[in-house]
């Protein structure tokens, strides 16, 4: 089974830096902005080197569920296509408080042409959202 890992580009990874995230990765952006594939860090590390921590998308996408309280939803759609060549995607962002208290916070304005794009995306606005609240 052949499966390719996505991570945050560098502009998310400042933002989850940011917004306080600290979980150990196996990937960091360096100095030169470069992604380094086998550095494991952990938060000391980050912080006394220099290194921004990359998560994957799905980490990312995990940690503003369980810490943030920030729930991501990416859904397709096909225009009306046999072979999905029409096939597009949108986000939404959620606050949460489980069980029971779901709030929308924002949609996206545009189309994503893959799963990952709007991963990214919806995960960028959720960062944005919280550091403009001063969360």
């Amino acid at each position: 089974m052949n499966t390719h890992e996505s991570y945050v580009s560098l502009e998310t990874a400042k933002l989850l830096k940011q917004a306080g995230f600290d979980w150990e990765t196996i990937k960091a952006y360096g100095q030169d902005e470069g992604l380094y594939g086998t550095i494991c860090i952990s938060r000391n590390f980050n912080a006394e080197k220099g290194f921004i921590a990359a998560p994957s998308l799905a980490v990312a996408q995990k940690w503003l569920r369980e810490i943030r309280h920030r729930s991501i939803e990416v859904k397709s759609f096909v225009d009306g296509t046999v072979d999905n060549r029409g096939k597009w995607w949108i986000w939404h962002v959620y606050d949460f408080n489980p069980p029971i208290d779901w709030v929308l916070l924002m949609s996206s304005d545009c189309r994503y042409s893959t799963y990952e794009e709007a991963q990214e995306a919806s995960i960028k606005k959720a960062l944005e959202i919280i550091l403009e609240k001063g969360e």
